[in-house]
This record gives structure tokens, sequence and C-alpha cells, in this order.
């Protein structure tokens, strides 16, 4: 399992998602919510994936010495934020509960409350002490991480177009019309 960005399991969490049981899990998924992935996912119901061949990487961004240039742009960077500050969490997360980093082999509905119980207990944490050493030192370490790995393709990008869901790429259209002009 790779602690910061998904890299190694991306792939296989798509495989899980298009013939596997949890394809029945996120089917039931609410209205309003979705899920950050990275651009390998397909653009399923709660699914909220990067514009595809459009900058994405903070890096890239810093490198060209620039800002967004376009409303696809400007999701992308935001997106690369976001995920940015859920993969520092999670890494947070490992390092403090030992129980995240060694998941033991219970039943997908179990490792569900185990994450929301060890999500209420980071939040409580984070709300009384602010100094929180393993937050900050997972902070700083977690970030030349993150900037430095890209996203590499998969055998999914390119058979995912019968996956796509087209409310989910209004949405996302919608969101980064939003951001655009919220910004020009």
């Amino acid at each position: 399992m790779d602690d910061y960005n998904g890299t190694h399991e991306s792939g296989y969490y798509t495989e899980l998602l298009i013939d596997g049981d949890y394809r029945n899990y996120c089917d039931d998924h609410d209205g309003g919510k979705y899920y950050v992935v990275d651009s390998r996912y397909p653009m399923m119901k709660g699914y909220l994936a990067p514009y595809k061949g459009i900058s994405y990487l903070l890096q890239e961004f810093r490198r060209r010495g620039g800002s967004p240039r376009t409303r696809h742009e400007k999701f992308n960077h935001a997106h690369s934020s976001l995920r940015c500050v859920i993969e520092r969490t999670f890494g947070v997360w490992k390092n403090k509960w030992r129980i995240i980093r060694n998941m033991p082999s219970f039943p997908f509905h179990i490792q569900i409350l185990i994450i929301s119980a060890t999500m209420a207990l980071h939040n409580f944490v984070r709300l009384n002490d602010r100094d929180d050493r393993g937050f900050i030192n997972t902070n700083r370490d977690s970030i030349s991480r993150r900037e430095h790995n890209s996203e590499a393709g998969s055998s999914y990008e390119q058979n995912s177009g019968s996956l796509t869901d087209p409310t989910m790429v209004v949405l996302r259209d919608s969101i980064a019309d939003s951001i655009w002009g919220d910004n020009n």
C-alpha cells in the first residue's frame, strides 16, 4: 500500500469497482457527495475525477510559473490541491492509528466503521491539540512525496467510456465553471 498517493492500489481498486462486490456498495452512493479520485478511475456515479490531458500536478503549474489559464486547468488545480490535503490526512491517520496501517481482514462494513471511528478521533485531537506533533511531522514529510508523484495510465482509461456517468461530467463542468467564474 502506498502511504501517500495510492498509486500502487488505484488500478486494483478500479478493478474492484468495475468487477467486484464494492460496486454494489458504491451504487447506493448518496447524491451530493462524491469521492475525489485520480484520473485512472472512471467518472462513475459518486466519483469525481480531474480532466484528462490537462495540467494537473501542482508542480506543473509552478514549473511553468503561472496560474491556471482555463476553467479545466483551474478545476484540475483545485482538485489536485484537495487530493493533497486528503492524502496528507490519510498519511497522518496511518501513522497515528496502527489498525489503519495494517487493516485486519474484517468485512468491508466493519472496515468502514473503523475508518469512521479513527476519523472522529483524529478530528477530536485536531480540535483540542492544534500542535499535534503527528500531524505536523506527517504533513511536512508528505508534501514533497506527493508533489513528486505523477499520474500513470491505466488499462481502464481507454475502456472507461461505458462506465461514465453523464451526471458526474455535468457536475464537474458545473464546479469548473463556478470556480473559474469566482476567480476571473
